[in-house]
């Protein structure tokens, strides 16, 4: 299990996918949320969750 003050590096490019679907979830198994690096991401679809990426991308309506 990862540990939420891991360094992780952020992605290349800004990849955003619709909620729910698929390629969210694969994302979501790959990719650390913020201040949630250990939380399933089997439950992290109800996270308000920030995608580490350059512009800062986020799906979870906070910053």
């Amino acid at each position: 299990m990862a540990t939420p003050d891991v360094d992780y590096t952020p992605l290349s490019t800004t990849l955003v996918f619709p909620v729910g679907s698929n390629k969210w979830h694969r994302l979501c198994a790959n990719v650390p949320i913020t201040g949630n690096a250990n939380v399933n991401p089997d439950r992290a679809f109800g996270l308000k969750a920030v995608i580490l990426s350059p512009s800062s991308a986020n799906f979870g309506g906070e910053t």
